[in-house]
């Protein structure tokens, strides 16, 4: 009996010798690269609580050259907490690429994104987080966007209501135009302002208490502006669309229009 059970450890010792040896050739790590190539996504720009416009991304190369599936990927960031990753670690895929959406987070300015990938140093990418009251979003006129309100928005006066900001430039010369803002969830309302600051008009119901979408008819000269998109509501959220269009400088009707002077 004692004789045998001096055998035991030794047998578990070549044993477990056995599964180590039969391990991972490229370590702990697993598949390990030679180098990445392809590298997107870096130095982009969105205001906090908003997700970064296009997701990063790299290729993860052999010694080769040629892509490498299976490298397995971990993002973290720099302040800590400072971006959310969807999915937070990744494996490159059969073309050798690993991506994550990135969503940023309250912090403002320039935040670091490191993508950890064995076998080479890790991938940096930067991102400036803007505050969401000072940042405005680009428009084209003519334009529908699909939007929402959250809790990331800007509070505009700290007073409970969620904008969003949109620049809106207008060439030289009268322009009578329209902004719409619809949504199925919540009762829209639209500010404008010139873009050097002074606020110039608004509107709340095409028809006041009935339909709780926003109509805001303007004649006014050529300017850069600002699109506040909001609610009448404080503290309301959802998906709403915003959109800008040219419209007939004739007036008729009792339709409620808005003109501004040079």
């Amino acid at each position: 009996m004692n004789g045998f059970r001096r055998f035991v450890p030794v047998a578990c010792l070549a044993f477990a010798w056995a599964v180590f040896g039969c391990g991972d050739s490229n370590g702990p790590g697993g598949t390990r690269a030679a180098s990445v190539t392809g590298v997107a996504g870096d130095s982009q720009t969105a205001p906090t609580g908003a997700p970064l416009a296009f997701p990063l991304s790299f290729i993860a190369l052999d010694a080769g050259g040629q892509p490498l599936p299976g490298v397995h990927v971990s993002w973290s960031v720099t302040p800590a907490g400072a971006a959310a990753f969807s999915p937070p670690t990744s494996v490159s895929d059969a073309n050798g690429q690993a991506s994550t959406a990135v969503t940023v987070g309250n912090d403002t300015g320039v935040i670091t994104i490191q993508a950890t990938v064995p076998g080479v140093s890790p991938v940096v990418y930067h991102a400036l987080v803007l505050n969401p009251c000072t940042y405005l979003i680009p428009y084209t006129f003519g334009q529908t966007l699909n939007a929402a309100l959250s809790g990331f928005d800007c509070n505009f006066g700290g007073r409970g209501w969620y904008y969003d900001f949109y620049s809106l430039n207008l060439p030289a010369g009268q322009q009578s135009i329209r902004i719409s803002m619809q949504s199925t969830v919540f009762d829209t309302y639209v500010d404008f302002f010139r873009a050097d600051g002074p606020f110039v008009a608004f509107d709340d119901d095409i028809d006041l208490g009935v339909t709780q979408n926003s109509q805001l008819d303007i004649i006014l000269p050529g300017a850069n502006y600002v699109i506040g998109a909001n609610s009448f509501n404080q503290l309301t959220t959802g998906p709403y669309s915003i959109t800008a269009s040219s419209r007939p400088a004739a007036l008729n009707g009792c339709r409620q229009v808005w003109v501004t002077r040079e």
